[in-house]
């Protein structure tokens, strides 16, 4: 997918959340298990989100993001630290395409979880306790973008933020 279809201004409609453990293998983790984690789309909560709104997402022609906030959107969040944090803490970046899909890449990433294509997608943050993957595509008229958060290896959040254009 190039990324054409996806530059605009982009409003939050929604969000939803989920939660679940990665199946260990006897013996250690099993790293089919944890790509197939950081790759999942989620396209099947899209329907389910709850709505919410404050959010805009900015995608320009030459690759580059911005985010704005107004208000407290109620969004799971991870920040760019890869911390869990109460609130939205908009950032900016770019737009890398992968063939696994179309991943957003935050700037100003601490150097010692500097992103990499570990697992077979572009991560947004990987300090090895802590793998971030945050992928846009369209469903429609809508842009989704789902982030998925592996900790410790043995923990998936995934977030699903479901966008309409502006």
């Amino acid at each position: 997918m190039s990324i054409e279809s996806l530059v605009g201004t982009w409003l939050l409609d929604g969000s939803i959340s989920v939660s679940s453990d990665i199946a260990q293998e006897p013996g250690g983790v099993h790293d089919d298990r944890i790509k197939s984690g950081l790759r999942g789309s989620g396209e099947e909560l899209v329907d389910s989100v709850a709505p919410a709104s404050g959010l805009t997402l900015t995608i320009e022609e030459n690759g580059f993001f911005t985010e704005e906030k107004e208000g407290e959107p109620e969004v799971k969040w991870f920040d760019t630290d890869g911390v869990l944090t109460p609130q939205v803490v908009p950032f900016s970046g770019v737009v890398k395409t992968h063939r696994s899909g179309v991943f957003l890449q935050a700037d100003d990433i601490p150097s010692w979880a500097a992103p990499t294509n570990r697992y077979s997608v572009i991560l947004r943050y990987d300090d090895g306790d802590t793998t971030i993957s945050d992928q846009i595509y369209r469903v429609d008229d809508k842009l989704v973008r789902t982030v998925n958060v592996v900790t410790d290896e043995a923990y998936l959040d995934r977030t699903v933020i479901v966008y309409s254009r502006l």
